[in-house]
């Protein structure tokens, strides 16, 4: 295959979605999709009957090609169109996320049979919460007058350091499920991690057995990176490298306009293993060459038309180009089963 691609393993990722599953039961595992999009990806975890969380029109199109039940989609977005809820709930979408007063009135209107959880604003709780969410002020006049239309609450983190602001964010919805009198959605969010210990995880899911002996619920969380990051490569050519100032700034051929959002664990070369000195390497991007996208210290060379294998790059790395992006969008190459 041409340069760059991701490869991904098969068994990796069915490893790591079982994993998730169990670290985070009894919720339902929805699959972040913008984490990386593909369809290749997306029809491996499909197969694992995992549901998917999307956040534009193109994933939608993608679940659709595949033939996911509307049950299994939910929204995510924090801001949408009148164009978009209208679009994304044709084509098949049967749950959305409200932030704002002005949200829930549109879905009433443009996804009338669609659940629709409003998701409620954590900041006081966590650093590392979303800024976006309803907020207590707001959250009363919206229970007053649009109860009967709620169908679950969510929380959103981005970062967990440790599970205790969780745990508190549920302690937080606790109090509200109180005032609804039938069964209710609970999201719980993502950006959970994989090499979390199960004692690390026991007293969220200790809170959320509690919680479940009180209410009738329904669990679910949208992860992404903890399943497909570490199952995913990226390869990658090396179009050409410059020294200076102490580095060795080598040009590849894949990276985002922006940068990458994650560094890879390893960088390995895949020609002839050629020792050299410690070396302090950067990358960066043909067409963002001010854009540093990572920078290693390897005791193997690179040069020119060197082929490098990017580990732990499947989630938030190549899948963030876009078409102002002179470099295609990555093939996906599957592996591991067959």
């Amino acid at each position: 295959m041409k340069t760059p691609y991701y490869q991904f393993d098969e068994r990796v990722i069915e490893e790591n979605f079982k994993k998730m599953s169990e670290l985070l039961s009894p919720c339902k595992v929805f699959y972040s999709m913008k984490s990386n999009p593909n369809s290749k990806v997306t029809g491996v975890l499909s197969k694992l009957n995992a549901r998917f969380e999307i956040s534009s029109l193109e994933e939608t199109k993608t679940l659709k090609q595949l033939n996911i039940e509307k049950e299994r989609i939910y929204c995510g977005l924090p801001v949408m169109k009148e164009e978009l809820i209208r679009e994304i709930y044709q084509i098949g979408c049967g749950h959305f996320v409200f932030d704002s007063m002005r949200e829930l009135k549109l879905l009433l209107i443009l996804a009338p049979n669609a659940k629709k959880i409003m998701r409620i604003c954590v900041t006081n709780l966590s650093d590392d919460a979303i800024g976006y969410g309803i907020k207590d002020e707001e959250m009363e006049h919206i229970l007053e007058e649009y109860s009967m239309h709620i169908d679950g609450i969510s929380f959103h983190i981005s970062n967990h350091a440790n599970l205790e602001p969780a745990i508190n964010a549920l302690d937080k919805i606790d109090q509200l499920l109180s005032r609804f009198n039938r069964e209710m959605i609970v999201n719980i969010g993502g950006s959970y991690k994989l090499d979390c210990s199960e004692e690390t995880y026991d007293k969220l899911k200790n809170k959320m057995i509690v919680m479940s002996g009180k209410y009738t619920l329904k669990w679910m969380c949208e992860l992404g990176a903890s399943i497909i990051n570490t199952a995913g490569s990226v390869i990658t050519t090396v179009i050409s490298t410059y020294e200076q100032n102490g580095f060795i700034d080598v040009f590849i051929d894949s990276g985002i306009p922006t940068g990458v959002m994650r560094k890879p664990g390893k960088v390995i070369n895949l020609e002839e293993n050629r020792k050299s000195r410690r070396t302090y390497y950067r990358f960066f991007d043909t067409t963002s060459m001010k854009k540093l996208l990572f920078q290693s210290i390897l005791r193997e060379e690179i040069i020119e038309n060197d082929r490098l294998q990017l580990t732990d790059y499947g989630a938030y790395s190549l899948c963030y180009s876009n078409n102002f992006h002179s470099q295609p969008k990555p093939q996906v190459r599957i592996v591991g089963r067959n």
